[in-house]
């Protein structure tokens, strides 16, 4: 069966979605920056809040079209039910109370990773935030999480195309650049409130190399 991929995909119309295919959206997962310094936390938590409340928005305006959300799958979420509830809850304080919203609408949360891959993800990327010296080192060790992380997405997509029903309407919270392929029947759609650009660009300033110039005075 065909497949398509996450960076491909095109911002299909509400009317689409009215095909009797299955249906799923697709939430970007953005930095929650609770390590950030004391001053630019303040200003970014006011992004990252009016970024999930436009999310909530947005999927509430699609549930009233479309009718609820079937399954809710997310990103390092291994189990489902009330397990994978708890389990997220620990996880992300952004996400929770949406997906908790949705699962008392009667929503199903599935387990959306595959144990192992996840782990060693975690593990290769503790591994690369210690810096290795060695060129071989640093490349190795990328490439093993590279491939954890092609791992990963593989999973995400198969328990997708395997689990969402025809009529189903499902939701992926997932990190942005994922590469999870889905069935050329799933109708896909991005919800990327505009927020989410001055997130990008507060971090990219944030994180932009101080000039040289500018250091010594």
């Amino acid at each position: 069966m065909e497949k398509k991929t996450i960076g491909k995909i095109e911002k299909p119309t509400v009317e689409a979605f009215k095909k009797g295919k299955r249906k799923l959206y697709l939430v970007s997962l953005v930095y929650p920056g609770r390590d950030l310094k004391k001053e630019s936390q303040k200003k970014y938590r006011k992004k990252i809040d009016r970024y999930w409340e436009e999310v909530k928005n947005r999927i509430q305006d699609l549930e009233l079209k479309l009718g609820r959300i079937n399954r809710i799958y997310h990103e390092m979420v291994p189990r489902g039910g009330k397990e994978g509830a708890e389990a997220l809850k620990e996880l992300s304080q952004e996400t929770y109370p949406l997906v908790q919203s949705s699962l008392e609408k009667g929503s199903v949360l599935e387990a959306t990773e595959d144990e192992e891959p996840l782990r060693q993800s975690i593990d290769w990327a503790r591994c690369l935030a210690t810096g290795p010296r060695s060129g071989q080192v640093l490349a190795k060790l990328t490439e093993f999480y590279v491939q954890s992380m092609k791992k990963r997405d593989e999973y995400v997509g198969d328990k997708i195309n395997e689990s969402l029903k025809r009529d189903e309407v499902g939701v992926l919270f997932v990190r942005e650049g994922s590469n999870a392929n889905f069935a050329s029947d799933i109708e896909i759609f991005r919800i990327s409130p505009p927020v989410l650009d001055d997130i990008h660009r507060f971090l990219e300033d944030l994180y932009r190399p101080i000039p040289k110039d500018k250091k010594k005075g």
